[in-house]
């Protein structure tokens, strides 16, 4: 079999390496019994390691293995490549800000608003953001309470410069 290390050693490991974070994460977030607030950066180093074996197997075969190579396999395999490279760039972009573990829609939402109350910042509320018109910056608040996270990010790209400056990173 052309690809033993990866199907053997490759993928088990990475999807116990994988598993034990979430583990960790669940883990930290019931022994704290309070959520805690962690980078998006760092869910996308998981997502980046979870779908590392759909990179490395395709180009493994695309470089070591010439008597398996047709003209469809190395379309297919270099295709393959790039939707995985496209996909972990669209999770890069939808991965930023910060994600809160560990809490419910509605004590999201109260501690945000109790945060910002307490910097005195002029907020407007819509369904899924809170705008700042004082600093002037719009925070994309998605928060998932049948799993218990929620995001803080900026909507738009907005100014990056807000988190290096704000109280609330």
């Amino acid at each position: 079999m052309p690809d033993d290390f990866t199907f053997r050693i490759l993928i088990p490991s990475t999807l116990g390496l994988v598993s034990l974070a979430f583990l960790a994460l669940g883990l930290y977030a019931l022994m704290r019994r309070r959520p805690f607030v962690i980078h998006s950066r760092w869910m996308l180093v998981l997502v980046v390691i979870a779908l590392s074996p759909q990179i490395f197997m395709p180009l493994s075969m695309f470089f070591r293995e010439p008597q398996y190579r047709t003209g469809w396999l190395d379309a297919t395999s270099l295709m393959s490549v790039l939707a995985m490279v496209v996909l972990i760039a669209y999770m890069a972009l939808q991965m930023r800000g910060y994600m809160v573990f560990g809490t419910t829609q509605e004590s999201f939402r109260e501690a945000l608003l109790s945060a910002l109350s307490k910097l005195n910042l002029k907020v407007e509320e819509t369904l899924s953001s809170v705008k700042l018109p004082s600093v002037p910056v719009e925070l994309q608040t998605p928060v998932y309470g049948w799993i218990g996270t929620g995001q803080v990010r900026l909507r738009n790209g907005g100014r990056r410069s807000f988190w290096k400056t704000s109280p609330l990173a």
